[in-house]
């Protein structure tokens, strides 16, 4: 996991600083999902700077409270 420097990765809405969202625990597994589902290049996204809060260790099984984020790439909304 990429928890040295709190960096994790997330796709759709935008997130709010201070809230909690599922991520992925690095770009590639979340750029793997998109791939599988036909989003990839569709959908915003962002990575996201936090804290784990919650953790089922999948790839995509995280919880991180948002300290900061960025957008990436993707689309608007």
């Amino acid at each position: 996991m990429n928890q040295k420097n709190n960096t994790f990765y997330r796709f759709g809405e935008r997130p709010v600083i201070g809230g909690e969202y599922c991520a992925f625990r690095d770009f590639d597994s979340l750029c793997g999902f998109l791939k599988m589902t036909g989003e990839a290049n569709l959908v915003p996204i962002y990575e996201l700077i936090g804290e784990v809060v919650d953790d089922d260790g999948g790839p995509d099984g995280l919880v991180v409270l948002v300290k900061d984020y960025m957008k990436l790439s993707g689309g608007n909304y």
